[in-house]
């Protein structure tokens, strides 16, 4: 009886021996891979620009320039408005087109007056570079960019009751601006444009990234 009594202890040491490196998990990777994560760098995702990228604008004017008697608080109308279309050939540099209408009548509709616009503008845009070279942490949501606008405006005067009109004329469009917009979510945003636009100082409207 003794010996089986002590075989059995044995025994039952031996097994208690064998399992306890097991019953050690070691704890060190999961210590270690938490502040691994914790030390990743956050991102809203998918903002940034790269080569290909394409932005649609839709937007209006104020504060034109260049309109002298025939801004929008004379007559009736509606303020002016931009379509625009920008391509990215990288990260920091695009290229756009835009095309722009404008127009008032005056004396119950005896003179109508309208502006068609159409050029070009080269785009820097900006938010990376200051990020990298300022160590700032602007969001990726943010598109801070400058312009450079080079485009042509058309102006068509009409009367139908013969009423006095100047002459259908043109002139260049050319000049800088600062604009910065904010994606809401990742293809939807807003921006705003101070500086020589299509039509005036400053603009605003609504964007679509892809």
């Amino acid at each position: 009886m003794r010996k089986t009594v002590v075989l059995v202890v044995l025994y039952l040491s031996v097994q208690m021996l064998s399992a306890q490196p097991f019953s050690r998990e070691d704890p060190t990777p999961a210590v270690s891979e938490q502040p691994a994560k914790a030390m990743a760098p956050a991102s809203d995702g998918g903002y940034q620009f790269t080569k290909g990228t394409l932005v649609f604008n839709a937007g209006v004017s104020v504060g034109l320039i260049g309109y002298s008697g025939y801004g929008y608080l004379d007559g009736t109308g509606f303020l002016p408005v931009t379509l625009s279309g920008e391509y990215s050939l990288n990260e920091l540099i695009g290229v756009s087109g835009y095309l722009g209408f404008y127009g008032r009548s005056f004396g119950g509709g005896a003179v109508k007056y309208s502006v068609v616009t159409f050029g070009g503008r080269f785009v820097f845009h900006a938010t990376d570079l200051l990020n990298d070279k300022l160590k700032s942490r602007l969001p990726e949501r943010l598109d801070l960019y400058a312009t450079l606008i080079l485009g042509y405006r058309i102006y068509s005067w009409s009367s139908n009751d013969g009423t006095p009109i100047p002459s259908n004329t043109g002139n260049v469009t050319f000049g800088p601006a600062l604009g910065a917009r904010y994606m809401l979510i990742k293809n939807f945003g807003v921006y705003a444009e101070l500086g020589r636009g299509p039509f005036g100082v400053f603009g605003t409207g609504l964007s679509l990234k892809f």
